[in-house]
């Protein structure tokens, strides 16, 4: 890295002895042997995590994970969107009418419409005991045929 050889190394000990003095020179060399080993953790870390970063990406790419991970926040979206609704209409439920066999078939939501739907279509037609009697004061010809004719 540095290209720094044998020789160069011997002439920076003998320098550093020289100007430390041979008192201090084990203390100092136990504390540049940290330093220099924490550095070579710290590069190493580096070049582990620049790695690792490498592969991850290139992961990504090849299985597509960026699109499957859209595809689930839509599909998660819709899904919220879609309970909301459930909440909504189960909230603006009315609960008077309720048949709980129907609860149990699983048709409540058609049995609503259809109560609904009577509900507003009878308000405007006459009921079948409206329909079944007759208009006018005439016997039906069925029964007056039958009353007629001698046995």
């Amino acid at each position: 890295m540095f290209d720094i050889g044998f020789l160069e190394i011997v002439i920076i000990l003998v320098v550093a002895l020289v100007v430390i003095g041979p008192e201090r020179m084990p203390e100092v060399a136990r504390t540049v042997g940290r330093y220099v080993g924490k550095l070579r953790t710290f590069i190493a870390n580096v070049k582990s995590e620049t790695e690792f970063d490498k592969h991850r990406s290139h992961v990504e790419e090849t299985l597509g994970l960026n699109n499957e991970l859209n595809d689930l926040r839509t599909t998660g979206n819709s899904l919220t969107r879609t309970m909301d609704d459930i909440r909504d209409e189960f909230s603006s439920a009315d609960f008077d009418d309720l048949d709980i066999d129907s609860l149990s078939s699983g048709s409540f939501r058609d049995s609503n419409k259809e109560k609904k739907a009577d509900s507003t279509a009878s308000s405007n037609q006459p009921t079948e005991a409206q329909v079944a009697m007759p208009t006018s004061t005439e016997t039906p010809k069925s029964d007056v045929d039958s009353e007629k004719k001698p046995s």
